[in-house]
């Protein structure tokens, strides 16, 4: 089975995923303040059995996970629904990163994971498009 993360850029954010064609999706804010890169990939697709159907606590705990291993001093956890499904996200920080948020989402059978890493506090509006844009995704199977 394939598979791929289909988003809607705002106007001012662009894909840059060529520059790493062996890379995740990956994409900036088209401005001179622009402080992250977020990335999307497919991290697992149900093919048989008993479906995973996790919860929101569980999609919490599996971005808690991802942001523990980028070194994140936590700071916010939350979840709610989205195009995809439903996700858990975590908030945080680290030595190297000024912002650091992770995505879990899924459709209860496949998993899609989301990074947004910034090397300077980003602006408000910049958070709240890459959050837009997550939360609009949409997971086209084949």
């Amino acid at each position: 089975m394939k598979a791929e993360i289909k988003v809607e850029l705002p106007e001012n954010w662009q894909d840059i995923s060529y520059e790493n064609p062996e890379g995740p999706p990956t994409f900036i804010r088209s401005s001179d303040d622009a402080a992250g890169v977020l990335q999307m990939s497919i991290q697992s697709l149900y093919e048989s059995g008993p479906e995973p159907d996790p919860t929101y606590d569980d999609l919490v705990r599996l971005s808690e996970h991802v942001a523990n291993l980028q070194g994140a001093e936590l700071i916010e956890r939350y979840h709610d629904d989205c195009h995809i499904g439903r996700f858990g996200c975590v908030i945080g920080k680290s030595a190297e990163l000024a912002r650091i948020q992770i995505w879990t989402l899924t459709n209860g059978r496949d998993f899609v994971l989301a990074t947004f890493l910034c090397t300077d506090m980003p602006s408000v509006e910049e958070a709240s498009e890459a959050e837009g844009i997550v939360k609009t995704a949409s997971l086209l199977k084949s």
